[in-house]
């Protein structure tokens, strides 16, 4: 990805740097950080659909020359198309000053998502979330976001109201999104508006609320996932016990009319993944038919598990999360911790929803070492077809069998080397790790840039087990000295 982000004083990190990859891994000690990060980054890649959408600009100021260029090339798409190749635009000075505030607005709004967004996924004013030192709030508390493609960067203040921005080159910016082949694309993705009518070339260029991804202004977030999905730590209970929680809330909003109630609120990560979980199952019958992209792979590893995950159409009209196995049909609160843990991710890959980016805290949880490995070289399979995956683990077998795949990768490079494995290759340079750790009392996180030998550094784990298998062998040497005398 093209996605930087450096974090200060935010939550329980002094600071974190970190460049987005296809498999970013969040490892080290409990209470570090790792999940807080896992968090915000996916609120920066996915901010929340409670914040409103923005208007990123006004009609009126929208330059005559760049409407005139529009029309131009719509109307050489139709009369002669060979001349398309031939047009250049060359935008003036009034054409780049509306370029610059037009992103430079565009960029303000999504800052504002995104620090809202982050204090909704914790369920906190986003003020609140400055690191607290022994005496006082942190100072110099920012998260800043950058974007090679195209080029621009932002800082969003947690301690002011402050959003600085530096938007994309107005010039560069003008010729990629007003280029004869963009404008052509977008005539499909607003084919049902007639050219070039003033509602179409607002939707083109993006001024309205709820701005299509297709649209200029949307650009800007080209390396951007079209959707992202974090599972969050606390998805078994959830998936356990989401009727429940659903009715719940049913039956207390029904006596709203009769009697004042009170529900609880939930931090917004647990919201939004029990809507997901329970809007889902609606969009799962009557996809027979389809193959999601990821359908043969699921398919697979389901066979693996000997289990799958499927959707049931009750008579009351409520659709019920199963898991199917050699033993029958069980609803999530009667499966195992295992399925109900793996049951969230394997749905998402059969939904009709096109997820390309997901957040997956600790996917080992409640798996044995055996099946840790599987789901290892699952995701793994899955970033290489196409996935994008940032995870939290604590799971040594889990960096362990990325590495393997690393390696492999290493090894299937060089021509003289021939391995059978049933691995699959996995490129380090597809891969970015962070370590996190406590220093003076701080918790921070650095990059942990994969090795061509060694891969991931494993030393989080390798140092506990070196320190437990000599505190073994003391004991044992002990036990058999004792047993001599």
């Amino acid at each position: 990805m093209s996605v930087s982000l450096e974090l200060s004083n935010l939550g329980p990190l002094r600071a974190a740097e970190l460049d987005l990859a296809d498999l970013t891994l969040l490892i080290g000690e409990n209470n570090t950080g790792k999940t807080f990060l896992a968090t915000v980054l996916h609120r920066v890649l996915n901010p929340s659909p409670s914040w409103p959408r923005w208007r990123h600009g006004r009609e009126e100021d929208v330059p005559s020359e760049v409407e005139d260029w529009i029309t131009k090339v719509l109307n050489a798409q139709e009369d002669d198309p060979s001349t398309l190749d031939t047009l250049d635009f060359v935008p003036s000075k009034a054409s780049m000053r509306w370029a610059k505030g037009a992103t430079s607005q565009a960029l303000r709004n999504y800052g504002a998502s995104v620090r809202h967004s982050v204090g909704y996924a914790f369920g906190a004013e986003y003020s609140r979330l400055r690191r607290r030192t022994p005496s006082r709030h942190a100072a110099d508390c920012y998260l800043r976001i950058s974007s090679s493609m195209p080029d621009w960067r932002i800082e969003i203040r947690f301690d002011s109201e402050g959003i600085s921005v530096e938007p994309p080159d107005p010039e560069e910016w003008l010729k990629s999104v007003l280029s004869p082949q963009q404008i052509q694309q977008s005539t499909l993705s607003f084919s049902h508006l007639r050219l070039p009518s003033p509602i179409w070339m607002g939707e083109f260029l993006g001024l309205y609320p709820g701005t299509a991804p297709s649209s200029a202004l949307a650009g800007i977030f080209a390396s951007w996932p079209r959707l992202a999905v974090h599972l969050p730590a606390d998805r078994t209970g959830i998936m356990q016990s989401h009727n429940v929680l659903a009715g719940a809330a049913v039956r207390q909003s029904a006596r709203a009319g009769i009697r004042q109630i009170e529900i609880e609120t939930l931090p917004g990560t647990s919201a939004d993944f029990l809507s997901l979980i329970l809007e889902l199952p609606e969009s799962m019958p009557g996809m027979e038919h389809r193959q999601p992209k990821f359908a043969a792979l699921v398919r697979k590893f389901e066979e693996e598990m000997r289990a799958e995950i499927a959707v049931d159409q009750r008579s009351d009209g409520l659709d019920a999360i199963m898991a199917v196995t050699s033993e029958g049909r069980f609803p999530m609160a009667r499966a195992s911790s295992m399925l109900s843990e793996l049951a969230p991710l394997l749905l998402l890959l059969k939904s009709p929803l096109n997820v390309d980016h997901l957040t997956i805290d600790e996917p080992e949880a409640h798996l044995h070492p055996e099946m840790q490995v599987r789901v290892a070289s699952f995701l793994a399979k899955l970033v290489n077809e196409g996935m994008q995956i940032v995870l939290t683990t604590h799971s040594d077998f889990f960096v362990s069998q990325f590495n393997n795949m690393i390696r492999l990768h290493e090894l299937s490079e060089r021509s003289d080397v021939t391995l059978s494995s049933d691995l699959s290759a996995l490129d380090r340079t597809r891969v970015q790790a962070l370590r996190f750790s406590r220093e003076n009392g701080w918790c921070v996180a650095r990059d942990s840039v994969p090795d061509s030998i060694n891969g991931v550094d494993e030393s989080t784990f390798t140092d506990v087990m070196r320190s437990q298998y000599d505190e073994t062998a003391r004991l044992v040497n002990g036990l058999l000295e004792a047993n001599r005398s």
